[in-house]
């Protein structure tokens, strides 16, 4: 019933393409919805001796569709191995979302995800981690970026008791990624977060910027490293990190290294804690305002310049829905 749901839900009105990969320990299910007017070409092979997913895309024929990749969460050890290839001169949305299906049941899940990424393509990819509060959600990535390739990344941690991420990223000649992330941190929920960029060719860029939102006690550990080696000159790299605290956090730990080996690039680094301030949490206040609806503006105004990153209407949309529940 949970899959006919999720297929059967607004395919329609706006052309989402969702294929849904049923997570088991032996044997994953996909099920994936209908084409439209047969606008996408794309092959998924799955092998069910080792619970590898291959997932090739050849080409997309309108940029407005949506390819909605929903891995839904069935046993408690899980062990899985995506592939994700997307070649040349294609424009693509895509959804990446991690849901359970038993939401009391203990989960570690080991999720490793290969992307790689051909000449002159751009891809809008949206990762949303929404699980319950007893899963362990560990994530290795390794992704290839060639030339004049455009990477548009968005993160959302929106809930978990531990996840633990690790990325490296390789960027080739005038190819580009562009992180934006989202951290939801609430009792007891342990991030860690780390990722390694390597600017291996001439004029490429990097752009990183998180937004970690502190509603209770938890930990969050940010390691970002930067290299930029000899041949990748004129290139360009900018990470900030804010953080909002609502209250007294465990601990919260950022630590940039840039390892820079050619001297004709540009790079700068932010960061930032800060917690509520009396002075416009007593304005609001005199506005008829109670405590909860105070931090919840607060709290939409300091996302609110992610979320308006998003060009496509449609995914914003999806993704505020999920962020503003989450608050609750």
């Amino acid at each position: 019933m949970v899959i006919k749901n999720l297929l059967n839900k607004n395919i329609i009105k706006i052309k989402f393409i969702k294929i849904i990969i049923l997570i088991k320990k032996n044997n994953n299910k996909i099920y994936i919805t209908k084409y439209i007017n047969n606008l996408i070409n794309i092959k998924i092979l799955n092998n069910k001796l080792n619970n590898n997913i291959n997932i090739i895309i050849y080409k997309i024929y309108n940029k407005n569709i949506i390819i909605h990749i929903i891995y839904l969460y069935k046993n408690n050890n899980i062990n899985n191995n995506i592939k994700l290839i997307i070649k040349k001169n294609n424009y693509i949305n895509i959804i990446e979302e991690h849901i359970d299906i038993n939401k009391k049941k203990k989960k570690y899940i080991n999720y490793k995800l290969n992307i790689i990424i051909k000449k002159n393509v751009k891809l809008n990819y949206f990762k949303i981690i929404n699980l319950n509060k007893k899963s362990i959600f560990i994530n290795k990535k390794n992704i290839k970026i060639k030339k004049k390739s455009i990477f548009n990344k968005y993160i959302f941690l929106i809930n978990s008791k531990k996840i633990k991420i690790k990325n490296i990223i390789n960027l080739y000649k005038n190819s580009h990624i562009n992180i934006n992330g989202i951290y939801i941190i609430k009792k007891k929920i342990k991030i860690y977060y780390k990722i390694h960029i390597i600017h291996n060719k001439c004029n490429s860029k990097s752009y990183q910027k998180y937004k970690n939102i502190i509603l209770s006690n938890g930990i969050i550990k940010i390691i970002t490293i930067i290299t930029i080696l000899k041949k990748s000159y004129n290139s360009i790299i900018y990470l900030e990190n804010n953080n909002l605290c609502f209250n007294k956090p465990n601990l919260i730990f950022t630590k940039p290294q840039l390892n820079i080996k050619n001297k004709k690039s540009n790079c700068k680094h932010k960061i930032t804690i800060n917690s509520i301030n009396k002075k416009i949490y007593f304005y609001l206040s005199t506005r008829s305002l109670n405590t909860y609806k105070i931090k919840k503006i607060l709290y939409i105004i300091f996302i609110n310049d992610i979320i308006n990153k998003i060009k496509n209407k449609i995914i914003k949309k999806y993704i505020y829905k999920i962020i503003i529940k989450k608050y609750k």
